[in-house]
């Protein structure tokens, strides 16, 4: 395969790919918040709906930043891409369930769809925590990737524990102030870097 076609090169072509992916997720999570705004009337925004999204956006987001140091491998073989956009293909679902559609929002209400998808979005970021995990290993990252995979692997385990007792809202913030503080401690491990 040639690396360059008409100025292009085969690494932009398929990281032009990733971006458009995250381009499309982006857009579920404004469509959902911007929806959430548009409904206020027919059903009370629910704080721990909000916090959820928030976070799920927020991760999106670390995860397309983690996503440039891996650029290069995509470009050697099918495998290195594909697992590239296994967390991709994640998000898009999590964002979907968690954002109710109108007709959903009018029947339910916020706080109601969120309680009855709860156990769906724990086995989701499950899923991207064990993602992130192989991910880290298949592309050799740098840095402190054992400290990253531990808080991943507790990830895992405070979702597991969240597809049977997840709708309790102690739970429920429990596992953000988890979440949330892992998501502080990879930015300072940013800072730190500089």
């Amino acid at each position: 395969m040639p690396d360059i076609i008409k100025g292009m090169y085969h690494v932009e072509y398929l990281a032009i790919f990733y971006s458009i992916i995250i381009g499309v997720i982006a857009t579920e999570f404004f469509s959902g918040w911007s929806m959430t705004i548009r409904c206020r009337a027919i059903s009370k925004p629910y704080p721990l709906h909000l916090a959820w999204s928030i976070f799920g956006f927020i991760t999106l987001l670390q995860n397309w930043f983690g996503l440039w140091p891996r650029i290069e491998f995509i470009n050697k073989n099918f495998l290195y891409f594909f697992w590239g956009s296994i967390p991709m293909i994640i998000f898009y679902f999590i964002a979907v369930v968690t954002f109710p559609t109108k007709d959903q929002i009018i029947e339910k209400g916020y706080k109601i769809y969120h309680g009855s998808n709860m156990k769906v979005l724990y086995v989701l970021f499950a899923l991207y925590f064990f993602s992130a995990i192989i991910g880290s290993i298949i592309y050799e990252d740098i840095g402190n990737v054992t400290n990253q995979n531990l808080l991943r692997f507790l990830g895992i385990i405070i979702c597991i524990g969240g597809i049977f007792i997840g709708n309790k809202k102690w739970y429920q913030l429990t596992t953000l102030v988890f979440f949330y503080s892992g998501i502080a401690l990879f930015l300072l491990a940013l800072q730190n870097q500089v």
